[in-house]
């Protein structure tokens, strides 16, 4: 602080480092839905966060995107994770998993390669039911985290290693 009270503003323009990059499950809380593709690591995650359509994007909208960047862009794994989803619609999610479940069929991606995240705030009808429904997307691998700590269930050793 100077001695006329002011605060130098370079206070306030902190050097990269000492302001991290927010986590994606923790960006964008406000949106219903969105995705990321990570270039580097070729993995596209879905971020679920509310069980109703968005007065923005409607979750047919959002599965054509989601589709148009697939088709442009390898990868070689999907991150679907509602870990903070407390539940709504089960019915707003289906055009989604229809549409992974297609991908994997079609060997667009492989089951050792799709995760979903669950968590102690994931309830009802976000709690991946919709994907347990689905025949190709009940191995998928589901990590549920509660209280800090992780279980793996429905995942190959391949799929492990992938994600740990």
């Amino acid at each position: 602080m100077r001695s006329n009270g002011e605060v130098p503003s370079s206070l306030f323009s902190l050097p990269h480092k000492a302001r991290p990059n927010t986590p994606l499950y923790r960006r964008s809380p406000e949106r219903f839905y969105w995705f990321e593709y990570l270039e580097s690591s070729r993995t596209l995650y879905v971020k679920y966060n509310s069980c109703q359509n968005s007065p923005v994007l409607s979750m047919t909208s959002f599965v054509t995107e989601i589709g148009a960047l697939a088709a442009s862009n390898p990868i070689a794994r999907a991150v679907i994770d509602v870990g903070n989803n407390g539940g709504g619609d089960s019915g707003v999610i289906k055009p989604l998993s229809d549409s992974l479940a297609q991908a994997l069929a079609a060997g667009v991606i492989s089951k050792e390669r799709l995760f979903v995240i669950l968590g102690r705030d994931t309830f009802s009808s976000s709690s991946g039911q919709p994907f347990q429904s689905e025949a190709a997307l009940s191995s998928a691998c589901c990590l549920r985290v509660s209280s800090q700590v992780f279980k793996l269930s429905h995942c190959s050793p391949d799929a492990r290693q992938t994600l740990l």
